[in-house]
């Protein structure tokens, strides 16, 4: 007798998880790809620091930071889940306790379907986990171009570290629902889906207040004109448009509904009055579920679309840093022996020139050819920009009082070094100077620290310096070409805390590949000019890029999948959840005479409105968002703005496509539950 009341429960549990099965079978498929994926991402991080690859911690950090990530989304998406899965059960619960159970005997009940979920999930996860982490490993090592040893293996710490959290989650939803049977009375339980929705207010105060705060977050995206502004704003910006679109998918939703039922022509059609009527009456209790779907949508789209604009534009990015394969970058020292500043000693082009013939004596010596070569002299500062005036930017000041967003970074350079690095034959007079800002409207004049110029000529871009301060991408680059190095000394100021003179020389290598690795080696100890000085190369830096940005789009797929999950288990229960509220309302309307194609055209309709208004809003808030996320990405190199626009284009159409396969599926679920 003992023995028969110790497997009661778990008898129990099973039985009502197998006749919910509709339920519970998503739930159970949900958790072990949770699992799964949070294991792997350990996995993998096991495997990179097992293989010994270059770049190996770097990649370590950047998984130990997205598991930790995902360890908070995931419980998220269980604890939604769960929630669901115990609205559908409360009748079922309700029953047990007038059939005689206590509370206390429906916990015992409930411990079990949740440790049996607990127990498939996490077991189930970890073998899924296993069977793929492999195949997610030859993925990151193909993204990063990186070889390394490649061992099948099942790590231990993080089969237990996988348990351990899964385990804690999983008692965290229990408790959870042990709180809602204690606080609800049995005769509750028991009625709890035959309560009806009352017809939901007009909440003018809230359509208004999500109005104003997505339009306040969408004025911020387009006011914003440089990354720095962007670092600040962006935030704000997200949270506005978030509280904007739960309040209009809550009050705004309702308010549009109530404006198409007055309009009789079309509301008193067969589908169109099934939709409206149904979606307004359970309104208030689709916004949350509808303005998650949006968010998390929008979520996807932006790491995604990032994360391959960013992978695909390596090699532009490489080309706008490295405009030939090899960069000598020297900063003199701030002072001499002599205590005089090194701007007033720059004029001269003694310094550039011994590091130029170094190089060629050493090209000589290790049989190596230099070739495409020119070199660079700029001065950089951070400018004050006030209509087409370039003034000191007060450095200090505008930090303190967080005006960053009227700083911006000028580079002059001169005439002589334009002309060689183009190739081109440009004169100009004393007073004159080429112009290149992103700016659209031309200016006849520019001044430069209380200096007028003319402008002869205007551009957009200069292609050739090479961007490596992030200065530059941060606040926006503008280049003005002026006649002659002393007019560019004369123009620097005395305050090198803002002001910065570099010379750049760049150059590709014609030999064998020994010789040209003897070059390189040598090169750093031949250079005896005093100051900073680096000689970087391409080849080095795209290996660089491979395992950063490589990195990035492996934690993006892994995260877009996470997202694309957490939708699609939101929009199934949503549906699942609607379609047994829905069952005997269409029940009653097969039974006064209504057709069974004007059924499915009444639900496909109520169900492709439902479904799609997320995805219109998820796209117009990533085109929005597309121009704060082209400053963000130019700070790492990405300027190339077709690629960009593409990327989200192909981000958008193909999660358009599993969307819509979403729907397809999840409305014949609903078809099947309501035509029963």
């Amino acid at each position: 007798m003992k023995n028969e009341r110790s497997v009661f429960y778990p008898r129990l549990a099973v039985s009502n998880m197998r006749k919910n099965a509709n339920i519970y079978f998503p739930y159970l498929l949900a958790g072990i790809l949770l699992t799964g994926l949070y294991y792997m991402i350990l996995a993998v991080g096991e495997m990179v620091a097992g293989s010994g690859m270059t770049g190996g911690e770097e990649m370590m950090f950047i998984l130990e930071m997205c598991a930790a990530l995902c360890v908070v989304i995931m419980f998220l998406i269980l604890f939604y889940i769960n929630s669901f899965v115990m609205k559908r059960r409360k009748k079922e619960l309700g029953l047990y306790c007038i059939l005689g159970m206590e509370k206390r005997h429906l916990c015992r009940l409930l411990f079990w379907e949740v440790m049996g979920a607990a127990a498939i999930s996490i077991v189930g996860g970890i073998v899924f986990g296993a069977l793929f982490s492999q195949l997610l490993f030859l993925v990151l090592l193909n993204l990063i171009k990186i070889p390394a040893k490649l061992t099948f293996t099942i790590p231990l710490l993080s089969v237990q570290k996988t348990a351990v959290v899964y385990i804690c989650g999983y008692l965290i939803t229990l408790v959870y629902d042990w709180i809602i049977i204690l606080r609800t009375k049995p005769i509750e339980l028991l009625k709890s889906r035959q309560e009806g929705e009352r017809e939901p207010k007009t909440k003018w105060l809230t359509a208004l207040t999500g109005a104003i705060a997505l339009a306040g977050g969408y004025w911020i995206a387009f006011e914003v004109q440089t990354a720095s502004e962007g670092l600040f704003f962006f935030f704000p910006a997200a949270l506005l448009v978030m509280i904007g679109t739960w309040c209009l998918f809550l009050a705004g939703s309702i308010v549009f509904l109530k404006f198409l039922r007055k309009r009789k022509n079309f509301y008193y059609r067969p589908e169109n009055f099934i939709a409206v009527s149904g979606m307004l009456y359970r309104m208030k209790q689709n916004a949350a579920g509808l303005s998650t779907i949006a968010i998390l949508s929008t979520a996807l789209l932006v790491v995604l679309s990032s994360a391959v604009s960013l992978y695909s534009g390596e090699e532009g990015m490489l080309a706008g840093m490295f405009p030939r394969d090899y960069k000598l970058w020297i900063k003199p020292d701030s002072q001499n022996t002599a205590g005089t500043l090194a701007w007033q000693r720059a004029a001269d082009t003694s310094c550039e020139e011994e590091a130029t013939e170094a190089l060629h004596r050493l090209a000589q010596e290790t049989n190596v050819a230099i070739v495409h070569d020119y070199g660079i002299s700029c001065i950089w500062w951070m400018a004050k920009k006030s209509g087409n005036s370039f003034l000191d930017a007060e450095g200090e000041d505008r930090v303190r009082d967080m005006e960053l967003g009227k700083m911006v970074s000028l580079t002059l350079l001169t005439l002589e070094d334009y002309n060689q690095m183009t190739d081109s034959a440009e004169v100009l007079s004393p007073n004159e100077v080429i112009y290149f800002s992103d700016e659209q409207e031309k200016t006849e004049t520019v001044r430069l620290r209380g200096q007028e110029f003319l402008v002869k000529k205007q551009g957009s871009e200069l292609e050739g310096i090479p961007l490596d301060s992030i200065n530059e991408r941060m606040f926006g680059n503008y280049v003005v070409v002026v006649p002659d190095r002393l007019t560019m000394m004369n123009l620097r100021g005395e305050d090198t805390a803002w002001d910065t003179f570099d010379w750049y020389y760049l150059f590709d290598l014609q030999g064998e590949k020994e010789a040209v690795e003897s070059f390189l080696a040598q090169a750093p100890y031949c250079l005896s000019v005093s100051g900073a000085k680096s000689l970087l190369c391409k080849d080095d830096q795209r290996d660089s890029f491979y395992l950063v940005y490589g990195s990035i789009l492996f934690i993006g797929i892994l995260f877009a999948c996470l997202f694309l999950l957490a939708t699609a288990l939101i929009i199934y229960y949503k549906q699942v959840t609607e379609g047994y509220d829905d069952r005997e309302r269409f029940v009653i309307m097969e039974k006064v005479g209504m057709r069974d194609t004007e059924i499915k055209r009444a639900i496909g309709k109520q169900v492709l409105i439902v479904f799609f208004l997320p995805l219109v809003t998820a796209v117009l808030h990533i085109c929005v968002a597309a121009r704060v996320l082209r400053l963000f990405l130019a700070l790492l190199g990405l300027y190339d703005q077709r690629l960009f626009w593409t990327c989200i284009f192909i981000c958008c159409l193909v999660f358009g496509l599993v969307y819509f396969i979403i729907y397809k599926l999840t409305s014949r679920v609903y078809y099947r539950i309501v035509h029963k």
